[in-house]
């Protein structure tokens, strides 16, 4: 957030600046349109702002992209599932620059050694086991929890994945876990 203005991911917001900001679903917004606005026009002036900030080549590309006739960035990252405004063409900095910038034979070898991450419970805590995994998922561009659930139960054993099956998401298949 910027001056607590959400800008992780595009859609629509509520509140104020001093009480906060919070997302809403497209159906939340629908039913009261007055307590709500999209904040694409904010994020699109932060990322440009961001943009300008780039020193030596990746200045240089920036520049080259503002001028050309591409769309230009409006949010950080895409709205989740259900959150995006069904009349709005999201384009996320985020993608942009990872797309400009990041080296393909790096995600390849992240998704190589995701295939190849183990775990052994007996001499490795499941706190140590997170991090290296989330750094993986980063640099092989995984985000989304549907992606990454079968690769986090291929590095546990057995006993693991039948205890923690099937969570809705990352951070409860973590808490499941660290329970066992």
């Amino acid at each position: 957030m910027a001056y607590n203005i959400p800008l992780e991911k595009g859609g629509y917001v509520g509140g104020d600046v001093d009480e906060g900001w919070t997302f809403v679903s497209v159906a939340t917004y629908t039913e009261n349109v007055a307590n709500f606005k999209l904040n694409y026009n904010y994020g699109t002036r932060f990322c440009a702002l961001l943009g300008e900030r780039f020193m030596g080549a990746a200045r240089e590309w920036w520049i080259n992209h503002q001028n050309a006739d591409g769309s230009k960035p409006n949010c950080w990252r895409a709205a989740a599932q259900g959150n995006k405004p069904p009349d709005v063409i999201e384009v996320p900095f985020r993608d942009i620059i990872m797309d400009q910038f990041s080296n393909p034979l790096d995600r390849e070898l992240a998704m190589t050694e995701l295939d190849q991450l183990r775990w052994n419970p007996a001499n490795e805590h499941l706190k140590s086991l997170r991090t290296p995994i989330t750094s993986l998922f980063n640099r092989a561009h995984i985000q989304e929890w549907s992606m990454r659930r079968p690769y986090v139960l291929k590095v546990f054993d057995d006993d693991m994945r039948r205890a923690v099956r099937f969570p809705p998401t990352e951070e409860q298949l973590w808490a499941e876990a660290q329970l066992q």
